[in-house]
């Protein structure tokens, strides 16, 4: 009798356990993939970690709220499904997760190798898990599945990368390995039309004033070189739809000049520098100059009326003395070329003033004379020997012919003139005392007295002469 109840017992457990299990499988097999989360069935046993399930985002976040087993928390804590992550959860975190353990949501495949956990041991074969002291046990779909999907609620990061999962029929939570995130190609940058220069060089000089320059620059992204500006550093500019520009410069000194462009975008004409510029730097030299500073006499020799020239000059920025025309005042001239300079010399006919002007010509510049190209000189007249306060050539200058062996006395002196004739001496008589007497020696007395005087006139005269030459 005890033997028959024991195997009554033991066919009672064994149909129980059968009907358990093919209870939860044929939930499973009622199961549809495109059930709407309000109407997906529900898995009602003591397996599930959430009796009946959660089918929608509302339900969830209630039962994991009110969390009257206890457990929730830690259980689905152990499976990196937090609080918040249950709080923020959509219609749009409905994925599934099939038999083979992949895990789609969205239609598209986000994680792979799949595994739940159940609150008993009755799918076969499981490992226990502890988890704050409870144990619970792990299984694979494949052996939990009796359909080949169950919707589940699919927990992702920013990136879409799997993180967890909940089955909305029972509550049991999946872990999986994550497919991976294909990295987000950067954003490329919005195209921004650019432009740079190239170059800017300055030719050598066409002539002092005059230089040629050369620009380039370069433009992409829709952008265009239309033209180019150049300042050319003294206040004017100029544009140029080539690469090249003249310009010629009034005044010397160093310039620097600056190349602009002009740059077209969406057919609309910018005109900004280039960064960094393009800059050239020309220096224009000053112009060619010379003068004449001074030009001086000396006299060379007297007796032959001798003169020679010093002449002093300026010649800068390549201006060069080729030669120079000598007036020498007197209707007679000379060309000297810049070696002969150093050696000028002239001789004057005739005594008077004469003004020498000289004419310098240079290279590089027009012909150059200056006021300050000239000398006057003087030449006395030759005076005269006898008298030295007149000239040679004065009629008072003739020399006496009158006196004999006298040549020092000049014609016009009172000393050149006829001797006196001397009359007969008479005998000198007895004094006579008459009145008569007296005056004829007196008359005698002053004869003697005026000669003397005319000679000694005479020498006076010839005395100055000799002291004035």
């Amino acid at each position: 009798m005890r033997k028959r109840d024991s195997m009554k017992k033991k066919f009672i457990a064994s149909i129980a356990g059968l009907a358990i299990v093919l209870g939860a499988i044929l939930l499973f097999n009622f199961m549809s993939t495109n059930s709407d989360a309000a109407s997906l069935p529900r898995d009602c046993n003591n397996n599930s970690i959430i009796y009946c399930g959660a089918t929608t985002p509302d339900e969830l976040k209630s039962i994991y709220k009110a969390n009257k087993t206890g457990d929730l928390p830690a259980i689905y804590s152990h499976f990196g499904i937090s609080a918040s992550m249950i709080n923020s959860v959509t219609e749009a975190n409905l994925g599934q997760i099939n038999k083979d353990g992949t895990v789609d949501l969205n239609g598209k495949l986000i994680a792979t190798d799949a595994y739940s956990i159940g609150r008993e041991n009755i799918i076969k074969p499981s490992t226990a898990l502890v988890i704050n002291g409870h144990t619970y046990y792990k299984h694979i779909p494949r052996n939990a599945f009796g359909v080949n999907t169950i919707k589940a609620w699919i927990f992702t990061d920013a990136h879409g990368k799997f993180l967890a999962a909940i089955l909305t029929s029972c509550g049991n939570p999946f872990a999986a390995t994550p497919i991976p995130t294909p990295p987000t190609p950067p954003t490329p940058p919005p195209v921004v039309p650019t432009y740079k220069c190239d170059a800017l060089t300055a030719s050598q000089p066409i002539n002092r004033t005059e230089f040629n320059f050369t620009g380039s620059a370069s433009a992409a992204n829709g952008a265009t070189v239309a033209s180019y500006n150049y300042n050319f550093g003294d206040s004017t500019s100029a544009n140029a739809v080539g690469t090249t520009a003249n310009h010629t410069y009034v005044n010397p000194g160093t310039y620097t000049v600056t190349l602009t462009a002009n740059i077209s975008v969406g057919g609309k004409i910018v005109q900004t520098p280039i960064v960094p510029p393009c800059v050239a730097t020309v220096t224009v030299a000053p112009a060619p100059a010379a003068k004449c500073i001074a030009l001086d006499a000396a006299v060379l020799k007297i007796e032959d009326k001798s003169y020679q020239y010093t002449l002093s000059y300026e010649a800068k920025n390549g201006a060069t003395l080729t030669s120079a025309h000598f007036d020498f005042g007197d209707q007679t001239s000379k060309d000297y070329t810049a070696n002969e300079l150093t050696n000028i010399t002239h001789a004057y006919t005739t005594a008077g003033t004469y003004t020498t002007t000289a004419t310098l010509t240079f290279s590089g510049v027009a012909q150059a004379q200056d006021q300050n190209c000239t000398a006057t000189i003087t030449i006395a007249p030759e005076m005269c020997s006898i008298l030295p306060t007149v000239p040679k050539s004065s009629p008072l200058c003739t020399p006496c012919t009158v006196i004999p062996n006298e040549t020092n006395i000049p014609a016009s002196s009172p000393a050149c003139v006829v001797p006196p004739v001397t009359p007969p001496v008479t005998p000198p008589q007895l004094p006579h005392t008459g009145a008569s007497d007296i005056i004829v020696g007196t008359l005698g007395l002053g004869s003697m007295i005026a000669a003397g005087f005319y000679w000694v006139s005479s020498r006076r005269d010839l005395l100055a002469a000799m002291i004035n030459r």
